[in-house]
């Protein structure tokens, strides 16, 4: 069995716990989800977990996987 075998478990997890209002687990399920395979689906549930936790979070995600990371600097 290969890591990517778990990445349904991971991201199923994150949903559930999401519904559950732990963003903290959430989170931790989705990026280890990403870890092993990222895709566009994960790295979106991703961004779903940072707006219900913090609106900061999901702008830095969307700056850093644009690239522009400096541009939250100025």
């Amino acid at each position: 069995m290969c890591c990517a075998d778990f990445v349904p478990a991971l991201e199923g997890r994150a949903i559930v716990n999401l519904q559950m209002r732990d963003t903290f687990a959430a989170m931790q399920d989705i990026n280890a989800a990403i870890s092993v395979k990222p895709t566009a689906e994960l790295l979106t549930k991703r961004g779903v977990i940072h707006q219900a936790n913090r609106f900061t979070f999901l702008l830095l995600d969307f700056f850093t996987l644009r690239g522009n990371h400096n541009t939250l600097s100025r």
